[in-house]
């Protein structure tokens, strides 16, 4: 004879047998229970400008220095200090942070994975002007 129950339920303690008796509960409802889906939002949201002539995103390979730390001048000034993301590209474990960034420049400093400066490390950088 065929069982209704799953193995799992008949387990004293199972923590998958409260879980399987909500599912089953919830299965054999007649009426299905749907949250409220809110309506259109009547704010508009705020109207994106782009910088005119100017690539988006700004992008470039660089490598640290001996001290860990590099420079990015950006090639046209920016309106405002860009959102500035990096990668280090090497095969072992690195970190790198944003130093400090201008609507010119922005330093990028990367650390080994025991914390001491890493010279000589590629780093693709990406630098999304805001206005």
């Amino acid at each position: 004879m065929g069982r209704r129950t799953s193995a799992a339920r008949s387990i004293p303690g199972s923590p998958l047998g409260g879980v399987l008796r909500a599912t089953q509960r919830s299965a054999r409802a007649a009426t299905r229970r749907i949250a409220p889906v809110a309506g259109p939002s009547q704010s508009t949201p705020p109207a994106v400008t782009p910088t005119p002539d100017l690539p988006f995103p700004l992008a470039t390979m660089l490598t640290t220095d001996s001290a860990g730390v590099v420079w990015w001048q950006f090639p046209v000034s920016l309106p405002a200090t860009p959102v500035v993301t990096a990668t280090v590209v090497a095969s072992q474990p690195h970190t790198v942070t944003v130093r400090g960034a201008t609507p010119h420049a922005v330093a990028l400093h990367v650390w080994d994975a025991r914390g001491r400066p890493a010279p000589g490390i590629p780093i693709h950088a990406l630098a999304f002007p805001t206005a």
